[in-house]
């Protein structure tokens, strides 16, 4: 509201530029001297009948819908979070499945081949290192 020799004029804003419109008459009446300040004052006016009405409902309404967006994207990436999460605790399940058995048949083929180092008799052992002391020497 702006006040025009005992005129009222209403004029709509938007939230931006009303807190523009606010800073500016602050302004003004920051630097007015104290003789000056009265309610008759149009800029004093303005502060005043603006800090008390429409103004103040509007910046609580946008700060309303300010928390309300960032509690709908928290909530998102909430669920986007916790997808991902099962999904990671899926693949590992999955991964140990496959793991367990490859390790399994790569110990049993472990345990072959050591058997078959385990099943070749001493003498043989003995007469396969002394030819190879023989050729070893010969060379």
């Amino acid at each position: 509201m702006k006040e025009d020799a005992n005129n009222m004029k209403a004029l709509q804003f938007s939230l931006t530029e009303s807190i523009l419109q606010i800073s500016s008459t602050i302004f003004t009446i920051s630097n007015m001297r104290l003789q000056d300040f009265s309610e008759a004052n149009e800029d004093v006016f303005f502060l005043m009948y603006n800090s008390f009405n429409d103004f103040y409902l509007g910046l609580l309404k946008s700060s309303e819908l300010y928390v309300r967006e960032l509690l709908d994207r928290s909530n998102e990436r909430e669920e986007i979070s916790l997808v991902l999460y099962f999904l990671s605790i899926i693949a590992l399940v999955i991964c140990f499945l496959v793991l367990i058995p490859v390790v399994h048949t790569v110990n049993l083929q472990k345990d072959k081949v050591l058997s078959l180092f385990c099943e070749i008799d001493n003498s043989v052992i003995r007469i396969l290192s002394a030819r190879c002391e023989k050729f070893i020497n010969s060379l």
